[in-house]
């Protein structure tokens, strides 16, 4: 819906994962091996998920216990690709355990079109490899769940992440040793209780502690215009309590939390500490329910507040010289509102209207203390975002149709005080509130199963957006790096053993920057995967980027083109 990846929040378990450094989470940081399923909010969210986010959330839920179960998995693909995993679950009437581990390497080495460096002769380009793009990871997940009665459980999950990245440079020299290395531990302990007391309140208590160490290593300056190793530490803490009270035609939800997250930046080559800031944040969510006519209808009223507090503890700019900072105080108000319908049996109705805010992360406000400078006056960003939608379902088993609906929706964003970053001359960066900017709208969704054994899924999102700056270069253009037309089908049979999908997807009108200067490339990928089940064992072929077409980034090189992936499990209950 035109949002950026700032503007997106990324939950594991309903605990933010977006820290106040960057805003942007890397979602290949979580093992595939490790989730259970993924929900995705394209609009209003939750108030149990907090703060509400421009772009709306990812939820990312992780692996559950459902019996006894154990199982290794291997695979080798393309590009030198490996990778091994395993799970070992118990469970019986008290508890349950979840032991999960996954460990990915690959030599990323694809061939692409270079070149060399001569955009506009084609006379010089030549086929080569990716250099230095490497990469090795461990992640591991630890679960145990305590059932205290049939409406009381404490669950407690440890995730470990450790990732060695290469990082090639831009003319792809073989010479390159630049490294990015992640290294970070997740935890998360809640109490969940359901008709408290014999009422009808339902509680949710989540205690989160957070630690990531990351390393950039450039000392032979490779990158970089000097020699440099930068370690960046964050650390966060969190507390948050959900009660949810429900009666016949209405329904509480109120949301208290506090949370508060450290950061440091310190340049290790040189032995010193180059910043260390802290974000501290209470918030609170109520949210109010009510059902009319037989429950077909609900209204929906929400509110969100967030006190955020930020502190900078100390600062050294590159020059070796103390930089005075002073404390930022944001204070967030939003309201929300929503609508549901159920006309008939089939038809549904949708509608909702909000207001959502986005606090400048630290990089925004301080910088790096190198090639990107700091703007302690930037304001937070804020939306407006509307949506109506109207769904049709139709189950008829025993019907060539047997299950299927239709979604279409309208919606527009309004964006006030939005935050850009410019460079300049010599290349030094700095964010600014240069532009307004609106978006409008149209999704439609296709979901069909014509029989127990066909699915098939069609999605097209259409966009149309406009910036509003003083600077006539960009005024009136089109957002940057959103795609103005997106469409994806994707198809899949089951039965017999076997599962076969293909999925495809075609993105156009897309620009990569704000003066709409250079064109994206429109981007058609098709992906098609084969499992085979037996009683204890599966064997899968996946197929990446059918067509081989290495696609075109701005200022980078292309992505790979065709891969391969194949993967035996062996199930031991």
């Amino acid at each position: 819906r035109g949002a950026s990846s700032e503007q997106v929040r990324v939950y594991l378990d309903g605990v933010p994962l977006n820290d106040a450094a960057s805003a942007v989470f890397n979602l290949s940081n979580i093992a595939l091996e490790n989730i259970e399923r993924i929900e995705v909010y394209r609009g209003i969210t939750p108030i149990e998920l907090g703060g509400a986010s421009i772009g709306g959330a990812i939820n990312i839920i992780s692996k559950r216990v459902d019996g006894d179960k154990a199982y290794l998995k291997a695979s080798i693909g393309s590009l030198a690709t490996r990778k091994l995993a395993g799970a070992y679950q118990q469970q019986n009437e008290q508890s349950r355990k979840l032991v999960s581990i996954e460990h990915l390497n690959s030599d990323n080495d694809y061939a692409f079109l270079y070149d060399n460096d001569t955009k506009h002769n084609v006379n010089d380009d030549f086929l080569t490899r990716v250099n230095n793009d490497q990469v090795e990871q461990t992640s591991a997940l630890l679960r145990y769940d305590w059932l205290i009665s049939d409406t009381q459980n404490i669950d407690t999950r440890f995730k470990i992440f450790d990732k060695d990245k290469g990082i090639p440079s831009q003319n792809n020299s073989p010479e390159i040793q630049t490294r990015f290395v992640t290294r970070s531990y997740d935890l998360l302990s809640q109490w969940t209780a359901s008709n408290i007391a014999g009422s009808h309140v339902n509680h949710n208590l989540k205690l989160g502690a957070y630690y990531a160490d990351e390393v950039f290593d450039d000392q032979l300056a490779q990158l970089g215009p000097y020699q440099s190793r930068l370690k960046y530490l964050t650390r966060r803490v969190s507390l948050q309590s959900f009660t949810q009270w429900n009666e016949k035609d209405f329904e509480w939800r109120l949301l208290l939390g506090i949370s508060r997250e450290d950061f440091d930046f310190d340049d290790v080559r040189l032995n010193q500490q180059s910043s260390r800031n802290q974000r501290n944040s209470h918030e609170l969510g109520i949210d109010y329910r009510h059902y009319f006519l037989k429950r077909d209808l609900l209204i929906n009223l929400a509110y969100r507040w967030q006190d955020v507090t930020d502190r900078l503890h100390y600062a050294i700019s590159s020059f070796n010289e103390l930089i005075e900072q002073d404390d930022q105080s944001y204070r967030v108000s939003d309201m929300q509102l929503g609508l549901r319908y159920q006309m008939t049996i089939d038809w549904l109705f949708t509608a909702n209207l909000a207001e959502y805010t986005r606090i400048p992360t630290f990089f925004e406000l301080f910088g790096d203390q190198g090639l990107f400078v700091g703007n302690e006056e930037l304001l937070q960003e804020t939306s407006v975002n509307g949506d109506l939608g109207i769904r049709y379902s139709n189950y008829s088993p025993g019907h060539w149709l047997h299950n299927a609906s239709v979604y279409m929706g309208l919606f527009r964003s309004e964006f006030d005080n939005l935050i850009v970053r410019d460079y300049g001359a010599s290349g030094i960066g700095k964010s600014d509130n240069l532009a307004s900017a609106f978006v409008n709208g149209m999704e439609v969704q296709v979901n069909l199963n014509p029989g127990e054994h066909w699915r098939f899924n069609f999605n097209m999102t259409l966009l149309d957006s406009e910036l509003s700056s003083e600077d006539d270069n960009f005024d009136k253009n089109s957002l940057p790096g959103q795609y103005g037309e997106v469409y994806s089908l994707y198809s899949s049979y089951h039965g017999a053993g076997w599962q076969l999908a293909l999925q495809q997807s075609y993105r156009a009108q897309m620009y990569f920057e704000r003066g709409n200067d250079h064109h994206g490339q429109d981007i058609y990928r098709a992906d098609i995967s084969a499992l085979k089940r037996w009683k204890q064992q599966s064997l899968e072929l996946r197929v990446d980027n059918l067509t081989d077409k290495n696609h075109i980034q701005f200022n980078s090189r292309p992505l790979p083109g065709r891969m391969y992936l194949l993967t035996y499990q062996y199930n031991f209950n």
